[in-house]
């Protein structure tokens, strides 16, 4: 792996956490539908190292129509402490 790929995958999951984070509050704290975003391998991979992180929490993600994120409060800090 090229630095470059490590460092584009890291901004593919801080732009999901953020992405979520907003989600998070825009929307009283409701999970959001992930089904178009994990058709894409680099971000499906991201959303399951966020998840093993305990950044966000995936419900249904096997489920190719119904997959859901939602940011943890270990996410929503992780985001606070880069602001």
């Amino acid at each position: 792996m090229t630095t470059d790929s490590w460092r584009e995958r890291a901004q593919i999951r801080m732009a999901i956490l953020k992405e979520l984070y907003d989600y998070n509050f825009e929307n009283g704290g409701k999970a959001k539908n992930i089904s178009k975003e994990i058709l894409d391998n680099e971000k499906r991979a991201a959303f399951i190292y966020l998840a093993d992180k305990n950044l966000v929490e995936l419900i249904r993600f096997e489920d190719r129509n119904f997959p859901e994120a939602r940011i943890t409060a270990y996410g929503i800090d992780e985001v606070d402490s880069q602001m």
